[in-house]
């Protein structure tokens, strides 16, 4: 998975010319959720985060983690209401 600017794409197809794209997606957006540290021992976190998404029918197109953060790649469109059910779910 590569995840560039839309600004970037035209450099990065001219560099991947020799490769196979699978999959090519625009009008992107992330929304970062910040973890604390003593989230990495406990299990089921990403689950807690996610489900709720899938319930509503927000379409998560990508997921990246680092041990701070979760970024959820998502169209656009979809922004406000999975921020709206983030909100609400991991506040409750």
């Amino acid at each position: 998975t590569i995840i560039t600017s839309n600004d970037l794409w035209p450099h990065m197809k001219l560099e991947l010319k020799n490769e196979d794209i699978i999959s090519h997606y625009e009008d992107l957006s992330a929304i970062i959720v910040k973890l604390p540290e003593k989230i990495i021992a406990s299990s089921g976190v990403f689950y807690q985060i996610l489900r709720p998404l899938a319930i509503e029918g927000v379409n998560v197109i990508e997921v990246a983690s680092t041990y701070s953060e979760l970024s959820l790649i998502l169209k656009k469109k979809d922004v406000d209401k999975a921020f709206t059910v983030l909100n609400r779910s991991l506040i409750q």
